[in-house]
Formats: C-alpha cells, structure tokens, sequence
C-alpha cells in the first residue's frame, strides 16, 4: 500500500470497496456479511464464527468492551491534541496555556505536553 507515491510499509494492503455493492461473486457476499448483524446469515464462515464469538460470548463481548474503551481513549487524545496545537497557533500561547485554556486537568497535561512535542 502507499500514500501518493511512498508505500506505508507495514506489509498491509487496504482495498476499498463500495459498501452498495450486491454482486453475486465474492466481494459481494463478503459485503453482504459486513453489513449482517446475525452471523447465521453470512456465507464465510470464518467471517461468521468470530461474530458469533465477539458478540454471543462472555469473554467476546469482555474483549470487544476493551477495544471499544481504548479506540474512544485514543479518539479523546487525537481531539485533545488537535486543539491545543489550534489554541496555540490562532492565539500564540504555549501549549501549558493552551491546556488550561482548555481546562485539561493538571495531572494529565504532562502526557499531552509530551506529544505534542
């Protein structure tokens, strides 16, 4: 995979494909099991048996939970940071100013202090 001309090099191909399509051939019924919300209704079974897992077991459900709490974190600090970088630039502060600007609590602004760096 590469952006514009210089490959990711993380040995990972994307390849996207238009969520509408409902074609009788592979790529087909793998977007129609994306779009299943009961794994007895999708055609790959290997597909089927890790929704059946992430959603109708204990333990699924517990992991899928985490992945959740972690993808939201994550999301929270990407957020976090693109407005201290905005606050500092549009009112020329530092990235300490910044932060109480946007009422960040104390003990978490070293972590952000040193990401932004």
């Amino acid at each position: 995979m590469s952006h514009g001309n210089a490959p990711f090099g993380d040995g990972q191909e994307i390849i996207y494909v238009n969520g509408e399509y409902k074609g009788d051939d592979p790529i087909g019924r793998l977007v129609h099991d994306m779009w299943c919300k009961n794994a007895d209704d999708m055609y790959y079974p290997e597909l089927a048996e890790k929704v059946r897992y992430y959603k109708s077991t204990e333990k699924g459900r517990a992991e899928m939970s985490e992945w959740e709490k972690k993808f939201h974190n994550e999301g929270i600090v990407e957020e976090r940071l693109r407005a201290i970088k905005s606050i500092m630039e549009s009112l020329n502060v530092t990235a300490q100013r910044a932060m109480e600007i946007l009422k960040i609590p104390a003990e978490e602004q070293q972590k952000y202090a040193t990401l932004i760096l």
